[in-house]
């Protein structure tokens, strides 16, 4: 054993101990280190958004929650598709020069996208304003929501790549804080409209959209090289258009198509207690989740074929195993927990809050795997899976309005079918790492 060296007297240093055990278990675990980063950032940016609810349910009725729903669920829907899915394709090059290639192809597809939708959002307003005054004017701001939220897409894969998954959390911070203190600051100033609500979450996203645009700053590329390299990048990985595509447009579909249902059944009102109730329930999933799905997809893109079905079996065992204490109690003090701390008149969201708890608990576990259909070239495999899962719910939800299921009723059989489902899919996933493990090659290899 080597003896410590000596200090400036010629006796022995001790030891030094001074190192806290976390830190040395972080050092040897860059996994564990990397996920702790993001939850950090994520845990800091839901703390900030939770806090505001507490004034903005105060602020704010449920109808104004229910037009900011409606118009993120139809951005949301859009920006999927934006820049045709290429976005996560970022991830899988083994040079960085071929990923710059993307990250310029992409910005390229969803600025043409982002044109496109705002000409066609200022005709559907001078269609809409005189039958929907109220919804109307949010249209303006679909271009914006599409374009800022496809942008943070696409660099937030390329800083994953690059594994600097701190400017990932200090932006995801910054975009919350200004998601938060706008809306409050126009409540404040007697600005309680939709609008005002609506444009508050805007501004924070497109803080969040120029504060990547910094820190990715070294993924730009550059124009002089052939510009025929990009139409050659979108070839080669065109099987994320063709075969990822559908199945990211089915979720899409299914998670945004829930909501914009929701209020045309219902009522503005409704989803806006749906909303509320979805935002609380998934905050734990998206704290989590908003970590350990982009650490995991890095941990799978570079699995190489025997390990890939060990390694998503533990990554469903530990995401269960990190949800299960937050969404327990959901499950027992939403009911009491929502009334206490948005106000009486959220009673309903508190119900609605306990019954998607199994669904989004399952969720958790499904979301960090998913991307294992595509670092294994088996989009295919998740598609028909895919239009069953955006289906179902959706499905429910026109059989509730034919037979006059409540809300209750409703949100009740779509989370139990969905929780479901999600079993299901855990056992698709372990089956396509198997798969691989047996010879199966990623996408562009």
């Amino acid at each position: 054993m080597t003896n410590p060296p000596p200090n400036n007297a010629g006796n022995p240093l001790p030891p030094d101990n001074s190192t806290p055990a976390w830190h040395d278990f972080v050092n040897r675990h860059p996994l564990a280190r990397d996920a702790l980063t993001l939850i950090g950032g994520t845990g800091a940016a839901q703390a900030i958004t939770l806090l505001a609810y507490l004034f903005l349910a105060r602020i704010y009725d449920d109808t104004a929650f229910g037009m900011l729903a409606l118009v993120l669920s139809i951005g949301t829907l859009l920006t999927t598709v934006a820049a045709a899915r290429y976005e996560p394709a970022i991830m899988l090059p083994e040079e960085d020069r071929e990923a710059k290639t993307l990250v310029a192809a992409c910005i390229k597809l969803l600025g043409w996208f982002s044109l496109a939708v705002f000409v066609i959002a200022a005709l559907a307003f001078f269609l809409a304003h005189s039958s929907a005054p109220v919804f109307a004017p949010l249209l303006w701001m679909l271009a914006f929501v599409v374009l800022s939220g496809a942008l943070t897409s696409v660099w937030t894969y390329w800083l994953n790549r690059k594994g600097r998954y701190r400017a990932i959390s200090l932006n995801r911070v910054q975009s919350s804080s200004v998601s938060a203190l706008a809306p409050i600051f126009f409540g404040l100033a007697g600005w309680t409209s939709a609008f005002a609500l609506v444009l508050g979450r805007l501004l924070g996203m497109i803080t969040g959209a120029l504060g990547l645009a910094w820190r990715a700053r070294d993924s730009r590329f550059s124009f002089e090289e052939d510009r025929g390299s990009q139409r050659q990048i979108l070839r080669k990985y065109r099987k994320m258009p063709l075969l990822n595509a559908p199945a990211a447009i089915a979720d899409a579909v299914r998670i945004n198509g829930i909501n914009i249902m929701l209020g045309w059944y219902f009522s503005a009102a409704v989803l806006g207690q749906f909303s509320l109730a979805w935002q609380i329930v998934q905050a734990p999933l998206a704290l989590i989740n908003g970590a350990l799905a982009q650490v995991y997809f890095r941990e799978l893109s570079r699995t190489k074929p025997g390990g890939m079905r060990l390694a998503v079996g533990r990554i469903t065992g530990r995401s269960l195993l990190i949800g299960l204490l937050p969404f327990g109690l959901l499950a027992g003090l939403s009911w009491w927990l929502f009334p206490f701390l948005f106000g009486s008149n959220w009673g309903l969201a508190g119900t609605i809050a306990q019954i998607l708890t199994p669904w989004l608990y399952l969720n958790l576990a499904t979301s960090p795997i998913s991307t294992v259909f595509i670092v294994t070239g088996r989009q295919g495999v998740a598609l028909p899976f895919a239009l069953v899962f955006m289906a179902v719910p959706l499905g429910l939800i026109f059989l509730s309005s034919v037979v006059n299921w409540s809300i209750l009723v409703t949100i009740g059989a779509v989370s139990a079918a969905m929780a479901a489902m999600l079993v299901v899919y855990i056992f698709l996933a372990l089956w396509v790492a198997a798969g691989f493990d047996r010879g199966q090659t990623a996408v562009g290899e």
